[in-house]
């Protein structure tokens, strides 16, 4: 990547996902905005234009990808909120963002100051927003159901489990199939009983 690769203005994007992909090669500790710029074909100066140091740099690609994440679910909820398999469009939608972008997924739940926060209590501000957003969108659907507090939470981690779970294996290098994990998702989802048809 050089400086012709980017247009003026979204260099920050660029830095963010250039450091995304460094993050992945090289780890964390390895990464520097120092490289980065390197990598981006800017001075080691351009980088501070946008980020005052390194964790600064690492918020905001959290951020960066929190939102993109939390954007696709949402416009899933939009475009299948009066549906009774909402919850099975959810599942789909997360694990399609890894798919799409499996560079991503090591960084999001890697990091030390991120929680997964298992509990019903929602808006926890150290928590990963996406997982918060699945969470809400369960317990919007589970809620209206007569199960117990208990049982709503033990449905929401089964559920989380399932697609993290499935994302993990859908984007390791090292694993052999022929399976188009696209086309196989829903299906996959389905096999399992999982509380994402409410009546």
């Amino acid at each position: 990547m050089n400086s012709e690769t980017y247009h003026h203005g979204n260099l920050k994007q660029t830095l963010i996902e250039s450091g995304i992909v460094m993050i992945n090669e090289v780890g964390v500790e390895s990464l520097s905005l120092r490289k980065v710029a390197k990598k981006c074909g800017v001075s080691n100066a351009a980088p501070y234009a946008h980020f005052k140091n390194k964790e600064i740099f690492l918020n905001d690609i959290q951020s960066y990808i929190e939102k993109q994440f939390v954007d696709v679910l949402k416009s899933i909820v939009m475009e299948h909120h009066t549906q009774s398999d909402l919850l099975l469009k959810i599942g789909e939608g997360y694990v399609f963002f890894f798919i799409d972008n499996p560079h991503y997924y090591y960084f999001l739940f890697s990091r030390e100051n991120s929680e997964l926060n298992f509990s019903l209590k929602l808006s926890n501000e150290s928590s990963i927003k996406p997982l918060e957003f699945f969470k809400k969108i369960s317990l919007d659907v589970l809620s209206k159901s007569k199960l117990s507090r208990e049982d709503i939470q033990n449905k929401f981690i089964a559920m989380w489990s399932l697609v993290h779970g499935l994302a993990s294996i859908a984007i390791m290098p090292n694993q052999t199939s022929d399976i188009d994990w696209k086309s196989k998702t829903n299906e996959i989802i389905q096999s399992i009983s999982m509380p994402y048809h409410y009546e």
